[in-house]
């Protein structure tokens, strides 16, 4: 989560060595009086891994477990109590596939919590699974609210539109590395060489995120300001965009310092890495909180028509 990346404790280590080798430094060379100018402008100290580190783990570890519980829960009441679907809200072929997704992102979670030992290829693999359940929840719940997808009976385009979600990771594989050594975390790369799959890694990024959900409020903005009766269909499935929305922001704010078109001072770039941090925290929670505000939908809806009919 955010810039930070969690490894073997033995690395503590290899820290020791090296202040041993800087107090040798210090004991045995001296600075240019030029270098030691007290007007020379301090190095930023960036606290948010000291903060987080020991928790994001557990965090994530928890998180898996719990999106696991409630997906699965979600699964059966898709399979065993169909009436709760019929009537309302998007399509069983929908909801059967956003689950299956957010299960697949809630079992790449721990791979990330601890030091990779797995190699580049299974690190790539934990990738496609994260970032490709979640493009394929975005261009489900896109796909739902679109006409075309409503109009429509069968499972072929909802389906097409979740598998091309999954087509979305592969940039996202192509950037992803697991170092080697003590060093080993499965991470994505900011290589030079690498740039292009970077690029499109994060636009594709923004789109999921950002664009579409911006895109398809727009249009039913416009169509109800034009009285017209086909709009796009707003439902609680756009809750996946309101979790992953500030992510969205921090990567456009992160990508502006990358490119040096944005150049914060030492203060903002700290606050700017506890934006990334917590809102990649708060998208996470979605494989957990979506399906039970589906499910608390389903029958919330259901006792209320009940109570209609009597």
């Amino acid at each position: 989560m955010g810039n930070c990346f969690f490894v073997d404790q033995g690395l503590s280590l290899d820290i020791a060595e090296l202040e041993d080798l800087l107090l040798f430094y210090e004991q045995n060379y001296s600075y240019l009086d030029e270098y030691t100018n007290s007007t020379l402008p301090e190095p930023c100290h960036d606290h948010y891994c000291s903060v987080f580190e020991d928790h994001v783990p557990a965090f994530l570890i928890t998180l898996s477990i719990l999106g696991l519980l409630s997906n699965v829960a979600l699964g059966v009441a898709l399979a065993k109590f169909p009436r709760l679907w019929d009537q309302h809200g998007p399509s069983k072929t929908v909801l059967s596939l956003m689950t299956v997704a957010a299960g697949i992102f809630a079992v790449s979670l721990p791979a990330f919590a601890v030091e990779w030992r797995f190699g580049d290829t299974f690190c790539k693999t934990a990738h496609v699974m994260r970032y490709g359940a979640l493009f394929a929840q975005g261009l489900s719940v896109a796909g739902n609210s679109c006409l075309l997808l409503r109009a429509s009976p069968s499972w072929l385009f909802p389906m097409a539109l979740w598998l091309v979600g999954f087509l979305f990771s592969v940039p996202t594989a192509m950037i992803s590395n697991s170092g080697d050594g003590k060093w080993a975390v499965c991470a994505l790369s900011s290589e030079a060489k690498l740039y292009p799959w970077s690029m499109a890694h994060t636009i594709i990024c923004l789109a999921d995120f950002l664009l579409l959900p911006v895109f398809l409020g727009l249009a039913k903005l416009t169509s109800r300001c034009c009285e017209c009766n086909r709009r796009p269909h707003i439902d609680l499935t756009w809750l996946f965009y309101l979790f992953w929305a500030p992510y969205g922001v921090a990567m456009i704010l992160k990508t502006l310092v990358q490119e040096q078109l944005l150049r914060p001072s030492c203060h903002l770039q700290e606050a700017l890495n506890y934006f990334l941090g917590l809102s990649e925290g708060l998208g996470m929670l979605h494989c957990a909180l979506c399906p039970l505000f589906l499910m608390g939908e389903a029958i919330c809806h259901q006792k209320t028509a009940r109570a209609g009919k009597r």
